[in-house]
């Protein structure tokens, strides 16, 4: 750096090492708080006046201000480490924080005891059951902030449990229990826990099972590996939930395209749908490549309103195959067709969605469009994106929620009297277990005043099913008894609120038969209790994304 002399402008120069592209995005404030730089593609550079200047670095959140004076010409150099051969005064940004334990000189969440079995473990069998043919597998990392946490935590008899974790299929049947460490690696000293296995390509939901528990959607994919990281504190903290889709049955914490792909994650998790044109022309291009970085990428574009080009659909084309065990593609592109404004997706024609989209703006943009009475039937009755209308969660960028009974409705009948019987569903997982419910005629076809009354005897006001506490309320104090007008007002998918109103009166049927089909007649008076956990969540828009 050279010494002050007589010129009223300086050259400011900035770089960065090749880890830091991207990452970390540089604002450079003059003494009026004023922006006169920022970016995150590095070098850059400009031409100012003498003065104070500020510079911030920002990477996801952790902010660091350096305050400088330019009298000369200056240039700063972003690293981890110090470099006593070069001339830049050397930066080191503020450490980013991940579940995944990526680079260990870009974060610091990255500790050798994590990442040395995260790696090591990534490749090995943990799951004693293995099919015969298959090139798909999910692979399970989770872990405490830290070895220091864990022992607090553990020490205070608070910390969450490593396996209150289970697999099921996308009909509800428990693969693997990790409760009694069937294929579970557990490290009571470090506190972490690692599950592999081999399982053939289709929808799965992983289960945690403890306090407050709720499921996430997992999809395994002919020839990729699905890999979980998800951090432990007293509870699991499912916004730190990272889902990886890998060719490779690897793990590589350096790899650009897993670093690419979290920093994505983080940015849209925030808010922030801002590219880089050069981190988008790497993308673009081929250069960085990876199934969900792609997929981050197809969301923040059109998040973002871009216009689409050759580069961005070619991209986002990996997307469109064809899946025989969903009879069509991933839900997450026809949720990217929706919020690119193409309903129709593919095909021409509004098809149901099988299955529920990996991110959470998916499903927002699938529940949305279903509003619509014309794209009704976007959403099937007892799908996944149906029955979780209630049970959804917003605090990740993973689509979680709280466990729904996935469950096979079957007319029975008894001493000629229609009964309902819900029982499991057996035998083994095949391509098309999408069943439709079959309803007794002379109970679906109920309509009118005799359907709104059984509703209102049916419902028992200590629900904790918000839905159904709402529609209550706006049948019974503001008279409305329409599905689509209950639909537009609450925003949720007439497909949901008749299932929901169908569900309610079956309580009363269901208490008629037990009292050896006695008729039930509705109170004169009902005060419901409000429904426990009916949140804001329920009319949640895309605007808010």
């Amino acid at each position: 750096m050279g010494n002050s002399d007589n010129r009223d402008h300086y050259m400011f120069v900035i770089e960065a090492d090749s880890r830091f592209q991207y990452l970390v995005r540089m604002t450079l404030f003059d003494n009026d708080n004023n922006i006169v730089l920022e970016g995150s593609q590095y070098p850059m550079q400009k031409t100012l006046g003498q003065g104070l200047y500020t510079i911030r670095l920002d990477t996801n959140g952790s902010i660091e201000d350096t305050v400088f004076l330019l009298n000369h010409d200056v240039r700063y150099k972003l690293s981890h480490c110090k470099e006593p051969l070069t001339e830049a005064g050397v930066l080191m940004p503020p450490p980013m924080y991940s579940a995944v334990p990526l680079d260990e000189k870009v974060y610091a969440s990255s500790q050798e005891y994590y990442r040395k079995p995260a790696i090591d473990l990534a490749t090995l069998h943990t799951w004693p059951i293995q099919p015969m043919t298959t090139n798909s597998s999910i692979y399970l990392f989770v872990r405490f902030y830290s070895r220091e946490r864990y022992e607090q935590l553990k020490n205070e008899e608070k910390a969450a449990s490593m396996t209150d974790f289970r697999l099921l299929n996308h009909l509800g049947i428990v693969i693997c229990d990790l409760a009694n460490e069937a294929g579970a690696i557990v490290n009571d000293e470090d506190g972490w826990m690692v599950f592999n296995g081999l399982l053939s390509p289709g929808l799965y939901l992983l289960e945690f099972t403890g306090p407050e528990p709720r499921q996430i959607p997992v999809y395994l994919l002919e020839n990729f590996h699905t890999q979980l990281f998800l951090v432990l504190d007293k509870k699991p903290v499912f916004s730190s939930l990272r889902i990886f889709l890998q060719k490779e049955r690897r793990f590589d914490p350096c790899d650009a395209r897993n670093i690419y792909t979290d920093l994505l994650f983080t940015r849209l998790q925030n808010k922030d749908i801002t590219l880089e044109e050069g981190l988008e022309r790497s993308i673009c291009n081929g250069e960085l490549e990876g199934f969900m970085l792609h997929l981050l990428y197809a969301y923040i574009t059109v998040l973002a309103k871009k216009e689409p080009n050759d580069f961005r659909y070619n991209v986002m084309h990996p997307l469109f195959h064809h899946h025989a065990w969903l009879q069509g593609p991933l839900p997450d592109w026809r949720a990217i067709c929706i919020l690119g404004g193409s309903l129709s997706g593919y095909s021409g024609t509004v098809e149901p969605i099988r299955g529920v989209p990996i991110l959470y703006p998916g499903y927002l943009a699938i529940k949305e469009a279903a509003v619509v009475p014309e794209h009704k039937d976007l959403i099937r009755e007892k799908s996944l994106n149906d029955l979780i209308t209630v049970h959804a969660l917003y605090d990740s960028l993973i689509t979680t929620f709280t466990p729904v009974t996935i469950k096979i409705d079957e007319l029975l009948t008894v001493n000629s009297n229609p009964r309902w019987k819900t029982k499991e569903p057996t035998g083994t997982p095949q391509t098309d277990k999408y069943r439709e419910p079959y309803y007794a005629n002379y109970y679906s076809n109920i309509r009118g005043d005799k359907m709104w009354d059984e509703f209102m005897a049916g419902y028992q006001g200590d629900t904790a099913n918000w839905l159904e506490f709402l529609i209550y309320e706006l049948v019974s104090k503001e008279h409305i008894r329409n599905p689509e007008l209950l639909s537009q007002r609450l925003r949720i998918s007439v497909i949901t609120i008749n299932r929901t109103i169908e569900e309610v009166r079956r309580k009363l049927y269901n208490k008629a038969w037990s009292s050896d089909n006695q008729q039930v007649q509705p109170p004169a008076t009902h005060d419901p209790t409000p429904a426990r956990l009916m949140k804001a969540y329920y009319n949640e828009s895309l605007e808010s994304l």
